[in-house]
């Protein structure tokens, strides 16, 4: 996110060196009076008048395909996400892969996310917190609703990884990857 405000040549450098694939862009974002997602740089210290909607749309011509944006008021305080943020960010840049981050506090929270729009999720406290069971209800339907979706698009491969697949999150009981529906 710094880089995308401070040094945005280099980063559409990144993006045509490396291809849009390998590049995921990071904001971190604090709504205004208005509902405008601002940017702040520097672990959320400065704040930037610069809005997501004008950081992603300078990228996108480079071919951005991957944002995760992280509502900081909302970061691990458990309070649910703020889904009309993500839904708006799919209705804007709909071919951008958004992953959504803060407040995440149990398996409906990523269920409502999916159906938003959002290709993945990150979820920190409420895994440690052990809320997001692996057996809970919301999570089973959604993993029904993907691999359906991937039957009728003739896609392979799971967007929620069980046991350790890639996952970085790790409780006592469980492991399980809520960063791809």
């Amino acid at each position: 996110g710094s880089a995308a405000v401070e040094a945005p040549q280099d980063v559409e450098r990144w993006l045509m060196t490396y291809g849009p694939e390998r590049v995921c862009l990071a904001f971190d974002v604090k709504l205004d009076a208005d509902g405008t997602p601002r940017l702040r740089t520097r672990g959320w210290t400065q704040e930037t008048q610069r809005s997501m909607w004008d950081a992603v749309e300078r990228f996108v011509p480079a071919g951005l395909r991957h944002v995760l944006c992280t509502d900081i008021e909302r970061d691990g305080a458990l309070s649910g996400p703020n889904v009309a943020l993500y839904a708006e960010a799919v209705a804007r840049y709909p071919h951008i892969r958004w992953q959504a981050s803060g407040g995440i506090s149990n398996a409906a929270d990523l269920s409502a996310l999916a159906t938003a729009g959002a290709a993945a999720a990150i979820s920190g406290k409420a895994l440690l917190e052990e809320r997001i069971d692996d057996d809970d209800e919301a999570l089973r339907q959604l993993r029904v609703q993907r691999a359906l979706t991937q039957l009728r698009l003739g896609q392979r491969g799971v967007y929620v990884h069980e046991q350790g697949n890639r996952c970085s999150a790790e409780s006592s009981r469980h492991r399980i990857c809520a960063t791809g529906f």
